[in-house]
């Protein structure tokens, strides 16, 4: 009986014992998940922290490039305006210096119209047709911007002619041009005052007839920094006004007097009209001289001659 209690107790201690460890067991299972569980959070948490620290990093780094780019810009957009207000003072600066123009200097900006509706290429009067294109070829002055029409045929002075030369100065030239005109034909006084042009057949008369004002609106074609028109239609001052009716335009107007005589007087070069000294003759220094009659050999020949320069450039236009 006492061997039976005995294995009784022993049965129920072991009981217990498997029991007792199972649950145990499981306690401890549980206790080291969660200890596992803590440390894998607590790591992934670590790593997140670190994660996000990087990318605010990145991102600051990133806002730094940007900031700096922007900068950058900013100090190149002022340099930059500060050129062009540098520029701007420099175009202005020379725009409001006095320019010289003369029929000596080189370039591709100089026009000549020598119109005559009067004297035929093979005249011989002094200067001819040859010398006078030789006079401004000699000059520097472009062929293509030479234009040169004698005569009273169809290659010489004719209504057409005149209208081609305009246009073309006018196609070809700027503001910065300089334009020579001369027109010798026969006219009348008027009033209006009138030109006549050669028929183109033959005759120095019976072409169309235009008043100068109409004249002086096809010259406003021609955009130029300075125009010079001499003319002599049967001796014709009153042409001069309406050539320079126009205050948009810096034109000079002399008249009247022929393209010969002025040439002639440089070509010779024994008369004292470069009163500066300068090796130079400007169409002021011309006028001047052709109106003193102590100087020309002709005196009485210029006592009407009228000279308009609304512009006041006569003194700075050289033809020589």
């Amino acid at each position: 009986m006492k061997n039976n209690k005995v294995f009784i107790l022993i049965v129920i201690l072991t009981a217990v014992f498997i029991f007792g460890s199972g649950a145990l067991c499981n306690s401890c299972g549980a206790a080291i998940g969660n200890t596992i569980l803590k440390q894998a959070t607590d790591k992934s948490g670590t790593d997140l922290d670190q994660h996000d620290s990087i990318i605010s990093s990145a991102m600051e780094d990133s806002q730094k490039q940007l900031d700096a780019e922007k900068e950058k810009e900013s100090i190149a957009a002022q340099e930059s305006t500060k050129l062009s207000e540098e520029e701007k003072a420099k175009q202005q600066e020379a725009t409001t210096e006095t320019q010289t123009y003369s029929f000596n200097d080189t370039g591709d900006d100089r026009f000549v119209l020598s119109f005559n509706t009067m004297n035929p290429k093979d005249d011989t009067t002094i200067p001819t047709y040859a010398q006078v294109r030789k006079y401004y070829l000699d000059l520097g002055i472009p062929e293509t911007n030479l234009f040169t029409y004698w005569g009273w045929y169809s290659d010489g002075g004719t209504y057409e002619n005149f209208v081609n030369a305009i246009n073309s100065i006018a196609l070809k030239g700027d503001e910065n041009s300089i334009v020579y005109i001369n027109i010798l034909s026969h006219g009348s006084e008027g009033p209006p005052s009138l030109m006549e042009f050669a028929n183109g057949e033959g005759d120095q008369h019976y072409g169309p007839v235009i008043n100068y004002s109409d004249i002086s609106k096809m010259l406003d074609k021609i955009k130029c920094s300075g125009m010079v028109v001499i003319a002599h239609s049967c001796a014709l001052a009153t042409a001069v006004e309406p050539l320079t009716a126009n205050p948009a335009y810096p034109r000079i107007a002399m008249a009247p007097v022929t393209e010969g005589e002025v040439l002639l007087y440089i070509m010779e070069g024994n008369w004292n009209i470069d009163k500066e000294n300068d090796g130079k003759i400007s169409v002021l220094e011309m006028y001047n001289f052709l109106k003193d009659p102590t100087t020309t050999a002709n005196p009485a020949r210029y006592t009407g001659l009228v000279m308009t320069d609304n512009f006041n450039i006569a003194k700075d236009i050289f033809l020589k």
